[in-house]
């Protein structure tokens, strides 16, 4: 009798252990949720961290691309079909038409070989104001735009994440070092992607401008941009 209880109480332990469990990951996945208004600050840190990781990744496998296949930063080529998408549906295309081989499309297993990663967990669902044409929050895009004393004057090629949740791009903007909203002004400046033929892009007089209006941002690899109800994440993958 006496091992028949113990073996009723281990059971009742476990089964105590397993709910508890569960109970767990299910707040944690909660407070992950890009779209909640009350992500905790353990749970930002962590997206912010995963942010980081993924463009650092990133980053590395291009260089890597640029060096064995002696490429141009022009020549990169992220088009990826059926994954970036469209806050209206479809699918965002983005072809760099210099890129003629498999050798320079980064998500091609003959080229970088990456993989595409959206972040919609991350995102506010339903940005105020956002377009059906436009990036779905959470997804990416390459663009050609310009971060003040990085490398030389000329313009860089960055990665932009739309739409995240703001404590996420607080969190992330600590983590580098920066102010939690830092100061940016894109006033007479072209959003300029990387598609089509980028080389007649890649040197645009008046792309995107990180740091030229305001310090905040002068030299910063990676950083959020705030505006509203979201933010958007930007990485330069290649300092020109």
């Amino acid at each position: 009798m006496y091992f028949k209880d113990e073996k009723g109480n281990a059971l009742f332990l476990i089964l105590i252990a397993v709910v508890l469990f569960a109970a767990l990951s299910y707040a944690v996945t909660s407070s992950m949720r890009g779209g909640g208004k009350d992500m905790s600050e353990e749970a930002a840190e962590l997206a912010a961290s995963r942010l980081l990781d993924y463009s650092a990744h990133l980053r590395m496998t291009i260089q890597r691309m640029m060096v064995s296949q002696y490429l141009n930063p022009e020549d990169i080529d992220f088009y990826v079909p059926n994954v970036m998408k469209l806050y209206g549906g479809g699918n965002y295309i983005r072809n760099n038409t210099n890129c003629t081989t498999t050798a320079c499309e980064v998500f091609s297993p003959d080229g970088g070989g990456f993989s595409y990663q959206h972040f919609e967990d991350l995102a506010n669902p339903s940005p105020t104001g956002w377009q059906s044409n436009w990036e779905k929050p959470g997804h990416w895009s390459p663009l050609v735009a310009n971060v003040v004393n990085i490398s030389s004057s000329k313009n860089d090629i960055v990665i932009r994440i739309v739409a995240l949740n703001i404590d996420v791009c607080k969190a992330l903007n600590r983590k580098v070092g920066l102010p939690e909203i830092p100061n940016a002004d894109f006033a007479g400046e072209s959003f300029i992607s990387v598609a089509g033929d980028v080389t007649t892009k890649i040197d645009t007089a008046n792309p995107y401008t990180f740091g030229d209006d305001f310090p905040d941002l002068a030299g910063a690899h990676d950083f959020c941009t705030i505006a509203g109800d979201y933010g958007h994440f930007y990485s330069v993958i290649i300092a020109r």
